[in-house]
C-alpha cells in the first residue's frame, strides 16, 4: 500500500491500518502522538520566543491526522512560505518512520500574542 494512498484514506476521515503488522505492537503504538507533535511545536516556538518580536504561540495539530510512529527524534522549523500556508505555522519533521522509511511533516499553525 502506498503513501499516497493511505493519506487519501486519512483525509477522507477513514481510520486506517498499517499496512504492516510490527510484532509486539499494538495499533497505537505504531501511530504517532499528536500531543509529541505539538509539544515538539511548542518547545520550538519558546526558545524563537526568546529571542525574536512577535511573540507566537503554537496551536494544535489537526486531529484527523494520522501518521506512523518516528523512529528518530522530531525536529522543527518555521514552515517556508513556499508551502502556500494561510497562516505562519511550524514544520515538524520525521525524517524516518519504519513504516515510511522517507518521513513525514505537519505543518503546526502558530498565533501572534498580543503584544499588551
Amino acid at each position: 500500500m502506498n503513501k499516497s494512498f493511505i493519506l487519501t484514506l486519512v483525509s477522507t476521515g477513514c481510520l486506517v491500518a498499517f499496512a504492516q503488522d510490527l510484532p509486539g505492537q499494538s495499533a497505537t503504538e505504531r501511530i504517532q502522538r499528536l500531543t509529541e507533535i505539538e509539544q515538539e511545536a511548542r518547545n520550538f516556538v519558546a526558545e524563537e520566543n526568546l529571542t525574536h518580536v512577535p511573540q507566537y504561540a503554537a496551536t494544535e495539530v489537526n486531529g484527523k491526522t494520522v501518521l506512523p510512529v518516528c523512529s528518530v527524534p522530531l525536529k522543527s522549523k518555521w514552515a517556508p512560505p513556499s508551502q502556500g500556508l494561510s497562516q505562519k505555522s511550524v514544520e515538524v519533521i520525521c525524517t524516518r518512520s519504519r513504516l515510511w522509511p522517507e518521513g513525514w511533516r505537519v505543518f503546526v499553525p502558530v498565533r501572534k500574542l498580543s503584544t499588551q
